[in-house]
């Protein structure tokens, strides 16, 4: 019996010539369902548009000081060049003025460009060391030589040692050497003083930053307070003047300390009339003082007031004060003393304040002088804050510098956010 044979004729006649007419199952259901998952998302952005609700545009959570604008991108967004542009000065500038860095510089970057927002970050500061060496590693400006390093690449690479005067301007005289010695005599005893006895941070609520530097407002507790007598000196410094006083002298200019003696030593000898001898018995009796004699209450006012004086003038003030003559009373110099030593920098003290005092300023208990500058170097913080090394500090430029200058800060009366 012979086989029974197939041709490829007769084989592609079983094949459906329409086959591509029909869909099959599976691409059937994928196109349904790629149709019903557009008209879902159209829908719900259509719904989003009819609620006036833009957050579903937005590129990612907002900083916390601008998160209550999440659902109004018109505010930032200039609706005229595009939601998906960059925000224009103009719109950052109506709620914040942000002055310019310096008005030599060459190029003036846009607001965006350093504070990028949509990112969830705790502020909007610049993050990296981009924007800064961008200028500063080959720096050029619009008039003349620039006034400050023109090739900083890094903090470890072209960064300048610190501007710091050759000496300190300050005119008290000061010994630290003797005041962080051991059993140090004070009213009440020995003491042993340390450096957060006198140096100590301005505190919540006293001024951010007293000297006006050129970085804006500082934390509280960034920088020490200015020493002044009242807080670190007149306890165990009292002006003394008389004793038969239990008040001591102010701590102001001469003319009115003499005041203050005179009002006193009056108040005083009114009260004790005794002390004059005006009988002729007080005559004929022996002093048992060696004060002058005097003939009235006006004399005896002018010699208490001279010895008081002169105890001040030539002793008690000259310990710390430089006193010049000039006329009757002497002219006391300022005291002049430096609130900042990092001009164009900033430092916070609270953040360090698990670092020993001594640690950083390594000069200050062998220092006998007024005049030495007990500042350190830039060698010391990069003992911490070193580049390249896994447990450093940071050594962003951010850390130290900021952008704008601050001091050219103008106030904002009106805002263009419709809170």
């Amino acid at each position: 019996m012979s086989s029974r044979i197939r041709t490829t004729k007769q084989l592609a006649r079983r094949i459906n010539k329409e086959y591509f007419k029909k869909l099959a199952f599976i691409p059937r259901w994928r196109r349904l369902l790629s149709l019903i998952v557009t008209v879902l998302g159209l829908g719900w952005l259509v719904w989003y548009a009819f609620a006036r609700d833009a957050s579903i545009y937005s590129a990612g959570p907002l900083t916390k000081a601008h998160a209550s604008l999440g659902s109004q991108c018109g505010s930032c967004h200039n609706q005229e060049k595009g939601i998906a542009r960059m925000v224009a000065d103009t719109q950052c500038l109506s709620c914040h003025d942000g002055p310019v860095h310096s008005a030599r510089q060459v190029s003036t970057p846009a607001c965006a460009e350093c504070h990028v927002e949509h990112q969830g970050l705790e502020t909007l500061m610049v993050s990296g060391d981009r924007m800064c060496t961008s200028c500063h590693s080959d720096l050029h400006t619009t008039g003349g030589a620039p006034k400050v390093a023109a090739a900083i690449h890094s903090w470890s690479n072209g960064h300048p040692e610190f501007d710091l005067p050759k000496q300190d301007p300050g005119q008290i005289k000061f010994n630290h050497k003797v005041h962080l010695k051991k059993d140090l005599r004070g009213l009440s005893g020995l003491v042993q003083l340390r450096c957060r006895d006198c140096h100590r941070p301005a505190g919540i609520g006293a001024p951010a930053d007293p000297s006006g530097s050129v970085s804006g407002p500082r934390p509280s507790r960034a920088y020490m307070a200015p020493i002044t007598y009242a807080g670190q000196c007149a306890s165990c410094h009292p002006l003394e003047f008389d004793p038969r006083m239990t008040e001591v002298a102010p701590h102001k200019d001469p003319q009115v300390v003499h005041e203050f003696l005179v009002a006193k030593f009056s108040a005083y000898i009114q009260a004790h009339p005794e002390l004059l001898p005006e009988s002729a018995r007080a005559q004929r009796i022996v002093r048992q003082t060696q004060d002058p004699l005097a003939g009235s209450a006006r004399e005896w006012v002018l010699l208490r007031v001279a010895d008081s004086e002169r105890l001040l003038w030539t002793k008690t003030c000259l310990q710390c004060h430089r006193l010049t003559p000039d006329g009757a009373l002497p002219r006391v110099a300022p005291a002049n003393l430096n609130a900042r030593w990092l001009k164009h920098g900033n430092f916070d003290h609270s953040a360090h304040a698990s670092v020993d005092c001594e640690r950083c300023h390594t000069a200050a208990a062998g220092s006998e002088r007024t005049s030495d500058v007990l500042i350190p170097g830039a060698a010391v913080c990069r003992e911490c804050h070193a580049s390249g090394r896994a447990a450093s500090a940071g050594t962003e430029c951010t850390e130290c510098h900021e952008y704008h200058d601050w001091t050219k800060e103008k106030d904002v009366r009106h805002s263009k956010v419709g809170l």
